[in-house]
């Protein structure tokens, strides 16, 4: 009986000895995994910083672009008053004459 109780006892202790070494095993791969993970976030981190550092890049350019953008706005305003006025002259020009010729001062 002593004989059985210590195969038993012996078959419980290499049942719990392979237990152990799934265990060990297992904890490896997930160390592993997690390296892995950690390493794949850094790099993602990197990407996030450069992007953003790109982002920010784009933004000063988009506003930079705005702000030709308004003052191009201001020039064209600027110059289609100025045409406005050019054409209103060359219209009273064009009617003084017309007045003048109507009225025989004006002699071709």
């Amino acid at each position: 009986m002593n004989d059985e109780l210590v195969k038993k006892m012996q078959q419980k202790v290499d049942d719990v000895l392979v237990e152990n070494k799934k265990l060990i095993d297992h904890e490896k791969k997930l160390e592993k995994r997690v390296k892995t993970v950690e390493a794949e976030n850094s790099s993602l981190l990197k990407r996030v910083d450069a992007d953003q550092a790109n982002i920010d890049i784009m933004k000063v350019r988009i506003a930079e672009l705005e702000e030709e953008k308004a003052r191009r706005d201001e020039q064209n305003e600027y110059f289609k008053l100025k045409q406005r006025v050019r054409n209103n002259q060359w219209k009273k020009g064009a009617q003084n004459v017309y007045d003048k010729q109507s009225a025989g001062e004006f002699d071709w």
